[in-house]
């Protein structure tokens, strides 16, 4: 696992560099503006090459919204579920834990995925590898299909692979409803596979 003061070295680096929005503006900022950290920095060559080589390595502690770029709802396991194998969705956002999540390092570059309110894993169903598979929530257990990559698209914006299939998370059907299902698509550069990540609070 990547040590905490490396995240939190990392954290800074892409604080500085805009790449996440932070606070109560963030659902007025457009999702593609960058924003000033500490000392007004808008990044820089040293900000780019860490955000690169490391993807958004992010406190275990720390929770965020993500959230799809052209919908900008939020990634939601639906109705609060605590239980295994619930379908994950996009929601009107509204704060809840289920719709704040951590990341945990697994190694080369990938992480599990967790929502607060149940710890569970973000989950693609059965280990498919079809487009279209639906992601759910899922009991831990260290599969390939609950380890997640994220692809920096130079904007503020992610894609976010599945290590099993390679394929991105993805709001089936480009949908803006809220409770569109999440799926598994395959890779074409669509908003609703291009996801931000906003900063919704520090837990112990």
């Amino acid at each position: 696992m990547v040590g905490r003061l490396a995240l939190r070295t990392w954290l800074a680096a892409i604080l500085a560099g805009g790449l996440l929005t932070t606070g109560a503006g963030a659902a007025q900022a457009d999702p593609g503006s960058t924003r000033a950290g500490a000392g007004g920095a808008q990044g820089g060559s040293a900000v780019a090459s860490a955000r690169d080589a490391a993807g958004p390595s992010i406190q275990a502690v720390d929770y965020y919204e993500i959230r799809p770029r052209h919908s900008d709802r939020c990634l939601d396991v639906a109705n609060a579920s605590i239980a295994h194998n619930t379908q994950v969705v996009q929601g009107n956002c509204w704060g809840g834990a289920n719709q704040r999540w951590r990341w945990i390092a697994v190694g080369n570059g990938y992480y599990e995925i967790r929502p607060q309110h149940s710890g569970k894993c973000l989950d693609v169903a059965h280990a498919s590898n079809a487009h279209g598979a639906s992601v759910v929530q899922g009991d831990c257990w260290g599969g390939t299909n609950q380890h997640w990559r994220f692809v920096n698209l130079g904007n503020g914006f992610y894609e976010i692979r599945a290590r099993h299939s390679d394929r991105c998370l993805d709001v089936a059907n480009a949908s803006i409803a809220h409770g569109a299902y999440v799926v598994q698509g395959t890779c074409w550069g669509g908003t609703n596979q291009h996801w931000r990540l906003v900063y919704a609070g520090t837990w112990g």
